[in-house]
């Protein structure tokens, strides 16, 4: 909870919180009896968190103009696949950027993403071009070549499996080390 000023000098007490899904904020002017609760299933990031306060301006300023929100990342990704090959996984962050005015920084986004197209495709599509992308994004995550790995595992495609998962331990993924073992053990 957080408490602080309005620009016209009245008391505030807020709270807000997200599970990366879904947003809620809820802030209080005190002074002026006023409440505004705002819930969404389309959390925007940044954004997000500042709607409730920029329906408070509204309400104590009929000539205030809210900024625009930008469009959510998830829609832009979606849309980004719709129109594109998955050949051309690699032009997606400069979009993203483009859209976003901001450098898309953020792995679990793609991977989110990777695993939803991942249990919808029989064909090593946009599923596996997303966690491909994360990777040459985000070398360094163990996480995300662990995901590469069951990607490659998911299309068959055993000997790239083991070279990510051989990747994602050597960064610290300690949950891979059972997976190779047994793709190891098959090979004897």
């Amino acid at each position: 909870m957080t408490i602080s000023k309005s620009d016209s000098d009245t008391k505030i007490v807020a709270h807000n919180g997200s599970n990366g899904l879904y947003f809620a904020d809820f802030v209080r002017f005190i002074d002026d009896d006023v409440m505004v609760i705002y819930i969404t299933n389309a959390f925007l990031g940044p954004e997000s968190e500042n709607v409730a306060r920029e329906i408070g301006k509204m309400i104590f300023d009929t000539n205030y103009k809210a900024p625009p929100i930008s469009r959510n990342i998830y829609e832009l990704i979606h849309e980004f696949m719709k129109t594109n090959p998955s050949s051309d996984a690699e032009k997606l962050p400069d979009f993203l950027n483009k859209e976003l005015q901001n450098k898309f920084n953020d792995p679990a986004i793609l991977n989110r993403l990777g695993y939803s197209r991942l249990k919808k495709e029989d064909q090593p599509d946009w599923a596996l071009a997303l966690f491909k992308l994360n990777v040459k994004l985000f070398p360094e995550d163990g996480n995300l070549w662990d995901s590469l790995g069951e990607a490659y595992l998911t299309y068959n495609q055993k000997e790239d499996a083991i070279k990510s998962y051989s990747k994602a331990i050597e960064l610290g993924s300690e949950g891979s080390k059972k997976t190779l073992q047994e793709l190891l053990n098959e090979d004897e």
